[in-house]
């Protein structure tokens, strides 16, 4: 149960006492629909749909609503107006394909389930394609497949030059991953790291998102980033020790500024 009332005005949050001020109050079930939605978003199926249950959300998971399905051959047919809840399932798909390094795979299921994403034709979709085949290049490194990372620079990376100066700059780090014996052990070491295959997958999931008129962040990191603002413009302690003549506040909380409500 979500306790909608506004946060006292003895806070140990200066900035909560602000909203406060302003009479912010939440919605009942807030808390669990950004949840829900942040599960949704990340492409966490299960976890969304059990939680969708036990919180009886009102979402587009309910009966009376279709969801998307893929059929044998892996395919949807989108149409307009889609939901994040929608596109889960096929997002999902792709997102695990990538996290695993299945990436000629990926462009492959993200061409036939979101036709026009990677078709290169805004900057965002060559910004995110790029990504993806430098992501395929460090595939094929890990590997140690050198000859094959070698010519896919060549034949496909070298295009995206032509897209502008700031893919060369890019471009020159990774390359550089084939200089290296051990690659593992090399100052462009990240590249190969699972980390970064995360972040690939994260980056395409958002732009399938954004692509089709949803969010590409979830409304819970929207809340942090404008919190993280105000908390700057309030004043807290500098990193050095000195002191900046400005009041200096508690570290924030999202828990205090909801006023510690509870699921």
């Amino acid at each position: 149960m979500v306790d909608t009332n506004p946060p006292p005005t003895n806070s140990a949050d200066p900035a909560s006492d602000l909203y406060d001020q302003n009479q912010l109050t939440l919605p009942p079930n807030a808390l669990q629909t950004l949840i829900y939605e942040h599960l949704v978003h990340n492409c966490y199926s299960e976890t969304a749909r059990a939680f969708n249950a036990s919180c009886r959300i009102d979402s587009h998971f309910g009966p009376d609503e279709k969801r998307l399905e893929l059929d044998d051959d892996g395919d949807v047919e989108m149409s307009e107006g889609v939901t994040a809840a929608q596109t889960l399932e096929p997002r999902k798909r792709v997102w695990e394909m990538i996290v695993k390094g299945q990436i000629p795979e990926a462009i492959e299921f993200c061409n036939d389930a979101f036709p026009g994403v990677l078709d290169g034709t805004t900057k965002e979709s060559v910004d995110i394609l790029f990504e993806l085949q430098c992501q395929r290049f460090v595939e094929c490194v890990r590997q140690r497949c050198a000859v094959d990372a070698l010519a896919f620079a060549q034949e496909e990376l070298g295009k995206f030059i032509f897209h502008g100066p700031q893919y060369l700059t890019a471009l020159n780090r990774i390359i550089a991953l084939i200089a290296y014996a051990d690659p593992e052990t090399s100052p462009v070491a990240e590249f190969l790291s699972q980390k970064r295959r995360e972040e690939v997958a994260t980056m395409l999931n958002s732009y399938i998102l954004s692509y089709h008129s949803l969010p590409p962040t979830t409304t819970m990191e929207r809340i942090v980033r404008q919190a993280t603002v105000v908390r700057e413009a309030l004043g807290e302690a500098p990193k050095d020790g000195k002191k900046s003549g400005k009041p200096q506040h508690p570290k924030w909380q999202l828990s205090i500024l909801v006023g510690e409500a509870g699921v």
